[in-house]
């Protein structure tokens, strides 16, 4: 099919991982998830869902060899990555033509594991969610979209689940048309 858009998902157990399984048959025969990097229990739940051919690399952090392997297989590459724990080497991050991240924190000022605790102990008035395309540095690529909740929910495990109901439907929204056109621009707000 001209103009395939090949996509890889970098994931791991968890709400937003999940809620993206929930919508993963959406994505149209324009799109081909041909590769996914992550642990058992999600590739149990992906194959159940999602019935078209894709290539399955374990989560680990000595992996970069294969997934270089299928990558180079393929043309037009994209790239999600939802609660993965390893830092993503250059060399596979510079293989794709977009690699996009969802991040449960604002960046820059909460880079790294445990920003929504971070912004719970620091009373901000906002949690925030950014979802950013990813560079060679941790959490510091061109930002695309900033989500914002209200910071009067008591939990860590409350907000990652009300914010991860929200973003996979943005980056659904990324049909073929948009890949084909998407510039990094300016940041988009969304306040709940």
């Amino acid at each position: 099919m001209k103009n395939k858009i090949n996509i890889a998902l970098f994931v791991e157990d968890g709400f937003c991982s999940n809620y993206l399984l929930s919508k993963i048959n959406t994505l149209g025969k324009k799109t081909n998830i041909f590769l996914l990097v992550s642990n058992d229990s999600f590739k149990k739940k992906f194959t159940k869902i999602y019935k078209k051919k894709s290539f399955w690399i374990k989560n680990t952090k000595n992996n970069e060899k294969k997934i270089l392997q299928v990558i180079n297989t393929k043309k037009n590459l994209y790239a999600f990555s939802l609660q993965y724990r390893w830092k993503i080497s250059k060399k596979i991050i510079n293989s794709f033509d977009y690699f996009f991240n969802f991040h449960f924190g604002d960046i820059p000022k909460y880079r790294g594991h445990y920003p929504i605790i971070y912004s719970l102990l620091n009373k901000e008035k906002f949690v925030t969610g950014t979802i950013h395309n990813i560079n060679n540095k941790l959490d510091n690529g061109k930002i695309y979209k900033k989500i914002f909740i209200k910071n009067n929910i008591k939990t860590n495990y409350e907000i990652e689940k009300i914010m991860s109901n929200l973003t996979p439907s943005d980056l659904q929204a990324f049909k073929l048309s948009n890949f084909q056109t998407f510039k990094l621009s300016n940041v988009q707000h969304f306040k709940i």
